[in-house]
């Protein structure tokens, strides 16, 4: 059983960001490197990428808490 951190938050004058979030954020970077660099070695545009990941990841979030 991997144990919970004993902190879900990291203070920073003035906000709290919480930890989720901030892997959220590293997840999105890492894809949209990855799908970025893979994309352009098979001849595609740098910008399709980074412009359905502008799009696409908000409308995720969005749309995973509406219920």
């Amino acid at each position: 059983m991997i144990r919970s951190p004993p902190f879900s938050t990291l203070p920073v004058d003035p906000l709290e960001l919480h930890v989720y979030g901030l892997t959220y954020i590293v997840a999105l970077v890492t894809a949209v490197a990855i799908t970025t660099r893979r994309w352009e070695h098979d001849g595609g545009s740098r910008e399709l990428v980074q412009d359905v990941a502008l799009r696409g990841f908000p409308a995720g979030l969005i749309g995973g808490r509406l219920d």
